[in-house]
């Protein structure tokens, strides 16, 4: 089960149930600073358009201006060209890092595209 405990309030309520029940070994616990790591971009199985839309979701929720429908499309249109992007270079492993460079360093995005060429070419 996975658990988003958004406030932080909530983990102390499963780990006292945990304990209860025996299972503390069973927690996996993924937080800022943490050990585990989780990337909720990995998801080959998912189409970019999805992920994409997921991305646009997030922004309409945390950002101020979200009444301009036309360019959270463009920007949705945007973030799944990059994923396809980065899919092809990265050996299908997306990051946040990884669309947010290919998006705002011009040098770092052509320097991309010229890899992808030369993938293609060597094939």
């Amino acid at each position: 089960m996975l658990i988003l405990d958004v406030k932080g309030n909530y983990y102390k309520k499963v780990i006292e149930y945990c304990k209860r029940f025996n299972r503390k070994e069973d927690l996996i616990v993924i937080e800022l600073g943490g050990k585990i790591k989780y990337n909720p971009l990995h998801k080959p199985n998912l189409k970019p358009s999805i992920l994409a839309n997921r991305l646009k979701t997030i922004l309409t929720i945390f950002s101020p201006n979200n009444q301009e429908s036309y360019w959270l499309d463009k920007a949705e249109a945007i973030l799944c060209e990059a994923i396809k992007l980065c899919r092809i270079y990265n050996e299908q492993y997306v990051t946040f890092q990884e669309i947010h460079k290919l998006i705002t360093i011009q040098d770092y995005y052509l320097s991309k595209l010229e890899k992808i060429k030369q993938l293609f070419i060597s094939r």
